[in-house]
């Protein structure tokens, strides 16, 4: 992602941007190591764990959401992303194109390829808004309450007597 983002920099002339990391993890120490040794340390900032409001927050000013996982299960973050109503380029992974519509709310990277990557990012700024927007509210039933909902719609008439506490 780091090296993307340089790339994306560099080919786009677009000094002024900002890279956030929201959450932890194990590669923290090494990130950080990487971000000094190619002197970014003003453009890419690792946040750290934050509150969902804070996520939320972030979410909403952000003009492009980004995710470089090699795996994931059902990515809320991505969800939270495309809640958010902006467009998202990932890599390929298990929920990605279930979620992402190349060309239409963003882009899914299938080889993990770094200048690709960049470009994507620089493209997924161009995509259509109206289009972002209708992802953003088909999203709304990705939602992980949305969900529960309708498990639970489907299972309560099998067992009447579940209790539910939401």
């Amino acid at each position: 992602m780091i090296d993307a983002f340089k790339l994306y920099i560099s080919s786009t002339n677009n000094h002024n941007t900002q890279l956030f990391f929201i959450g932890d993890g194990e590669e923290h120490e090494r990130i950080t190591t990487y971000i000094n040794d190619n002197s970014l340390q003003d453009k890419v900032i690792l946040l750290g764990r934050k509150s969902l409001d804070v996520v939320s927050e972030y979410l909403s000013l952000s003009d492009e959401f980004i995710m470089g996982s090699f795996a994931e299960g059902w990515s809320t973050s991505l969800v939270e992303a495309i809640a958010s109503g902006i467009p998202c380029v990932v890599t390929d992974f298990s929920s990605s194109k279930e979620m992402i519509k190349d060309g239409y709310n963003g882009y899914v990277i299938e080889n993990r390829d770094v200048s690709q990557f960049a470009k994507r990012m620089a493209d997924a700024l161009k995509l259509n808004n109206q289009n972002i927007d209708e992802a953003c509210i088909k999203s709304q039933r990705l939602s992980v309450q949305r969900m529960k909902e309708v498990l639970f719609s489907l299972i309560l008439p099998y067992y009447p007597r579940l209790i539910t506490k939401s």
